[in-house]
């Protein structure tokens, strides 16, 4: 809808085109709108000014700011200097604006600081938390999507037209092909694990539990490790653990595996198959359900005028 305010106060960015739905253009500006109305502005002022109040207890060290500006770079693939240069001017930062980004960030995690600080006004710092922090990038897909479903809906109805959309892609019938259709992935698993770095301490831990019957909270305590006890879905394993659940009994002893850099020894208590009428497998369904009615709106009807 392309705003004539200035809603990023000295940015160019803020009116620049990011996507269109229809005839409808929609800006930076109106991301900041959006996050206005959530609170998430709010958040990311409050976080800029503890940023600012625990700089002035404590200055990180200069190669703790040298490491959290590679890891930055290596994961959105800034891997040169110009394309890092040429995705900070795109957003209306410099390399001194991002640097203090981070600085900021590593004081308050340094003092874990949450106190706001002055009252001073932090628009631009705002400006830069929300954007090298990934916030304002995800709320702009965000809001893409709100639109995308209801392109007709006034802003103060997106949220209401966007949850009614997604009750009705979850119609009992489609809930019920959704939970037939991942019948493996979606199995519930309930387990204790411990993890071990050794492994001939790991292999030792399984042997007891799976020859001796002794307990593995009691066997991974002796050798200095924590066990926790889990539920988890079998799709959210990681997948070497997941593929030896898949085939394990209840009471059944698997591992060590792999999993990182550690070895996993896990007791399997039980295994459950996914039931429709069951609330937690329900709301998976319905979820995914509406995830993908929600992507094929933004795909038909979302333009990307910028990439993110």
């Amino acid at each position: 809808m392309v705003r004539g305010t200035d809603t990023l106060v000295e940015s160019h960015v803020g009116t620049r085109k990011l996507f269109s739905v229809g005839d409808a253009v929609y800006t930076w500006n109106d991301v900041v709108e959006r996050a206005r109305v959530t609170g998430l502005w709010a958040a990311l002022e409050q976080d800029a000014r503890a940023g600012n109040a625990a700089l002035a207890k404590a200055s990180p060290d200069e190669e703790d700011v040298e490491a959290a500006a590679r890891a930055f770079r290596y994961e959105r693939g800034l891997l040169s200097g110009d394309e890092l240069d040429a995705w900070l001017d795109a957003r209306g930062l410099t390399r001194e604006t991002w640097e203090d980004y981070l600085r900021r960030s590593l004081a308050r995690e340094e003092l874990h600081a949450a106190e706001p600080g002055s009252d001073g006004d932090v628009t631009a710092e705002a400006w830069v938390e929300g954007i090298c922090s990934g916030t304002l990038e995800a709320l702009a897909r965000e809001l893409a999507s709100l639109v995308a479903v209801a392109p007709s809906a006034a802003a103060e109805q997106l949220d209401e037209e966007f949850a009614a959309f997604c009750r009705a892609a979850a119609t009992e019938a489609a809930i019920a092909r959704e939970v037939e259709s991942n019948r493996l992935q979606w199995l519930r698993v309930r387990y204790a694990a411990a993890a071990f770095a050794d492994p001939d301490v790991a292999a030792e831990v399984a042997l007891c539990v799976r020859t001796d019957g002794e307990p593995l909270a009691e066997v991974a305590a002796q050798a200095g490790a924590e066990t926790e006890e889990r539920l988890d879905w079998l799709d959210t394993v990681d997948p070497e653990l997941a593929s030896r659940f898949f085939t394990a009994e209840p009471d059944e002893v698997v591992g060590p595996v792999p999993v990182g850099e550690q070895l996993v020894v896990a007791h399997v208590r039980a295994k459950t198959a996914p039931d429709e009428g069951n609330p937690d497998v329900r709301d998976r369904a319905a979820a995914a359900l509406a995830e993908r009615a929600v992507s094929r709106e933004v795909n038909e009807r979302v333009a990307w005028l910028e990439p993110l």
